[in-house]
């Protein structure tokens, strides 16, 4: 009975050692990338001179909208981003694309007054996760009647 309990002491304790690291490391990187991320939006907002009003994000994007109606689309992988002036826009819509029964792509149209459209992916099939699929398709949505108003 002794060893039984001296070998799941020990494996406790092994268990233990491996997992606190871990744990404490990933809530590291995890602190550093929110100062990283809060970090690029000031420098953006400064550099363009906006005032965000709504933030939303998901997965790999942040998307914004400021009060001079000008909307900020930001990927937290690249850090590359765009602002899209909405005065320019005349309708927006949410677009879910169907590949069979699989979603193939979740996106907000914006249309121009010079006809062109301009999409914005919030999902791509095969590269985002289907786990925040449904996230995803409400995000777009909350976004469509967000900016609805503004146009």
């Amino acid at each position: 009975m002794t060893n039984i309990l001296e070998n799941s002491l020990v494996m406790a304790v092994l268990v233990a050692l491996i997992l606190i690291p871990v744990f404490i490391i990933k809530r590291n990187n995890k602190k550093k990338k929110q100062v990283l991320i809060q970090s690029k939006i000031e420098k953006i907002t400064s550099e363009n001179n906006l005032t965000l009003t709504h933030t939303d994000s998901a997965m790999n994007f942040l998307i914004a909208c400021s009060a001079d109606h000008k909307l900020l689309f930001l990927s937290l992988i690249d850090f590359t981003y765009e602002i899209i002036e909405l005065e320019k826009v005349i309708n927006v819509k949410d677009d879910i694309d169907y590949n069979g029964k699989e979603v193939k792509s979740v996106q907000l149209v914006l249309t121009f007054n010079s006809g062109v459209n301009k999409n914005i992916s919030f999902y791509k099939q095969y590269n985002d996760s289907e786990g925040e699929l449904s996230a995803v398709k409400k995000l777009a949505a909350k976004w469509a009647l967000l900016l609805k108003p503004a146009v």
